[in-house]
């Protein structure tokens, strides 16, 4: 009876670690376009590496050191999967390759310091100056989470990328974004601490563990509607009770956003969201979203952005009005995100291509 198997502590992390691998889970198994489920299933296999830290000392495997190496290392990840994730939310695809050079930061950089933490209990300079190799540890990862966040802002500052929260689309993106800023905030002012001897090491995983158990719960509802825009879910990996039935309210369901996009041109006002439509065609959000992804083979805006680009093509060819009203006309909140749209779809800017069509 005196015989405890589990700590609190370390039931509360097993608790976490049920989450964070049933997303993993769902992302790979329902996911149509691999690539996009990458970072989010990276970035929770890292989340659950720091959940599982805690648990080695139970398990006490053989090979101790090898495998709390590796925790170590993938946790480390965290900052750099969370600025990967963050753009993926912002573009509503995967990043660009070069943004992924980030990774390099942990595995360059913490890999040298996990290895110290593991094996050695200081490092001596000239032989006199000593430090301990876990406040080495916890120095780079306040260095690297800053220099992460420095990024980020950069990024944000030159792209001009925009998110309103009053658009109702991009709402759950906006507090999914936020919720991984302050993830990463809060984690790094608990390392402050803890430099700064407000906090000691026990204590310190303690609250470390709060904050990611908190964030995992708050904002895993926005996390599946997040996800099922920018990973398209693949509905044929998905068994229904009836495939004959679903077929035909498919097609039902096709043909009336088909009509609403060419003949109505719901496309064209600014703001729409996916509830918007839902609720204008009498189509359920979840049905309207599955039916996008799985028959025009896109995301709610890639959706919307291929009509807002089509007709922007045309008028830049055969009108003279100016590029700025084009966007507006077409769908477009700001000239901003219309360029980058365009230029992704096309190929080349919306001026360039003008160009091209009067010469032609």
């Amino acid at each position: 009876m005196n015989d405890i198997l589990l700590t609190l502590f370390q039931a509360l992390q097993l608790a976490a670690l049920g989450p964070c691998l049933f997303i993993v889970a769902f992302l790979l198994l329902t996911g149509k376009d691999l690539r996009a489920s990458l970072v989010p299933s990276l970035y929770f296999v890292a989340l659950s590496a720091s959940f599982m830290i805690p648990l080695l000392s139970t398990i006490a495997p053989s090979n101790y050191q090898a495998v709390l190496s590796a925790l170590l290392f993938l946790e480390s990840l965290t900052p750099s999967l969370s600025f990967l994730l963050i753009l993926q939310f912002l573009y509503g695809r995967p990043a660009p390759w070069p943004y992924w050079l980030v990774l390099a930061i942990p595995i360059v950089g913490g890999s040298s310091f996990i290895y110290g933490y593991v094996y050695f209990d200081d490092v001596c300079l000239l032989s006199t100056y000593c430090i301990e190799t876990d406040s080495l540890k916890v120095l780079y990862s306040i260095l690297s989470a800053a220099l992460i966040f420095l990024l980020l802002v950069a990024h944000y500052s030159l792209s001009g990328t925009e998110i309103d929260i009053h658009d109702k689309k991009r709402h759950h993106k906006y507090w999914l974004i936020m919720a991984l800023i302050m993830l990463n905030l809060q984690l790094m002012i608990v390392d402050l601490a803890m430099v700064a001897e407000r906090l000691d090491v026990s204590k310190a995983e303690v609250v470390s563990t709060f904050i990611r158990i908190g964030f995992i719960y708050l904002v895993m509802t926005s996390l599946f509607r997040v996800f099922d825009e920018t990973i398209l879910l693949d509905s044929s990996r998905i068994p229904t009770l009836n495939s004959a039935r679903a077929k035909d309210s498919d097609e039902w369901m096709i043909k009336r956003i088909t009509e609403a996009m060419e003949e109505k041109h719901l496309y064209r006002e600014m703001g729409r969201s996916r509830e918007d439509v839902s609720e204008e065609l009498g189509i359920p959000e979840h049905q309207l979203s599955r039916v996008i992804n799985a028959h025009f083979g896109k995301n709610f805006n890639e959706f919307l952005n291929s009509y807002r680009i089509k007709e922007a093509q045309y008028r830049l060819v055969n009108e003279d009005a100016p590029i700025t009203a084009i966007a507006y006309d077409v769908g477009f909140s700001s000239i901003a995100s219309f360029n980058r749209v365009f230029k992704t779809m096309v190929g080349m800017s919306p001026s360039a291509y003008r160009m091209d069509g009067k010469r032609a």
